[in-house]
């Protein structure tokens, strides 16, 4: 049974790993490699989230 799916790049980065999907979405937002529509929408859904969860450093510095 497989429990954890992991989406990711079928070729590594410079680093020679293989960037997981949000590190993709993240480098295409970065790289103004999104359309306006895609950009606005991953900035609502990042914003969305920034706001739903707490960035632990924010509360443990040490973290």
């Amino acid at each position: 049974m497989t429990v954890y799916v992991r989406f990711q790049s079928v070729a590594p980065n410079r680093s020679g790993r293989f960037p997981g999907v949000f590190a993709l979405a993240n480098g295409l937002a970065r790289s103004g490699g999104l359309s306006p529509e895609d950009a606005a929408w991953h900035r609502a859904a990042n914003d969305r989230a920034n706001s739903m969860y707490t960035d632990p450093t924010t509360v443990e510095p040490d973290c």
